[in-house]
Order: structure tokens, then C-alpha cells, then sequence
């Protein structure tokens, strides 16, 4: 039985032939894949030369750049919201706008009108903790501010920290 065994190519041990025919194909397939993706990179980085011509037009023009690139995203998440509503089903459609209208809107809620920066007629609801944080933070700033200008009393380190602020001003 050994023997008929042994009679059988590669049946003692890997067939090397076949395993060399193997190799040469996963590495071929691999280089093909390289070989796109390369590609893929060239093409995507020559797009983003031309969006950022686009950009480079934009300021050109006088526009604020931060501006744009906002609009951009919004009207990329408008896009993901459309892409998303596209897919459901129009029972679902009416049922989402349903909840949507049963919620109102969210820039008539005293959170929405505290994320606009409009007045809510609300009190204050911070902490104690925040508020005192607040304050020693607008304290030091203020503090910073007066040595920054010069006008911190003399004799109490203020010129050591004068020389170090000035050149971030």
C-alpha cells in the first residue's frame, strides 16, 4: 500500500510544481490589485487638485473660504439624509415626516434658540462649579491681558511672563 502510495505524484509531499503554478498566480492577481489601486490614488489626487483650484477660485473671488467649505458640508449632509430617505419605503416616508412635524421645529425650543444664540428668557442653569470655572477663567485672561499690555504692576515676575507673551502677540 506504501508503495502505490509513493507511486502517485506528490502524494509523499507537496506537489511543488503545482504550488510554484499557485504561487505565481496569487502573486500576479496581487500585482493587479497594486496596480489599481495606484491608479485609483492618481485619479482621486487629480480630483483633489481641481477641488482645490475651486477653493483657490473661491478665495480669488473674495468669498470666505470657511464659508464655503461649510456649505459644502451642509449640502453633503443634505445629501446623506436624501440618500437615506431615498431608501425607505413610502409608508416610511409619510411616517417620518409625520414624526418629523409631530416634533416641530427644533429652532423654536429654548435649546435650539441657546444653539442659535438668541435670548430663551430661560435663567441660568449652569452649575455653581461652571459658573465659578467661568469666572476664574475670565479673571486669568483679564490678568494676561493687563501684563500683555504692560500695565501689571512691576516687582511681581509680571516682566518675566511679558517677555514670553509678547511674541505670541
Amino acid at each position: 500500500m506504501a508503495e502505490a502510495a509513493a507511486a502517485r505524484p506528490g502524494h509523499n509531499g507537496p506537489d511543488g510544481t503545482l504550488l510554484n503554478e499557485m504561487m505565481r498566480s496569487w502573486w500576479r492577481i496581487e500585482d493587479d490589485k497594486n496596480s489599481l489601486r495606484q491608479q485609483h490614488r492618481t485619479k482621486v489626487g487629480k480630483l483633489t487638485e481641481q477641488q482645490g483650484e475651486v477653493l483657490a477660485r473661491v478665495k480669488d473671488g473674495g468669498h470666505n473660504v470657511r464659508a464655503f467649505k461649510e456649505l459644502i458640508a451642509e449640502e453633503k449632509d443634505r445629501r446623506r439624509v436624501e440618500n437615506r430617505k431615498a431608501k425607505l419605503d413610502d409608508d416610511d416616508v409619510d411616517a417620518l415626516d409625520a414624526m418629523k412635524e409631530a416634533l416641530g421645529a427644533f429652532a423654536d425650543t429654548p435649546l435650539g434658540k441657546a444653539a442659535l444664540g438668541e435670548e430663551t428668557g430661560e435663567e441660568d442653569i449652569r452649575s455653581p462649579a461652571q459658573k465659578k470655572r467661568e469666572a476664574a477663567r475670565k479673571a486669568k485672561n483679564a490678568a494676561l491681558d493687563k501684563v500683555a499690555d504692560g500695565d501689571a504692576p512691576a516687582g511681581n515676575g509680571s516682566e518675566t511672563i511679558v517677555a514670553g507673551i509678547k511674541p505670541l502677540h
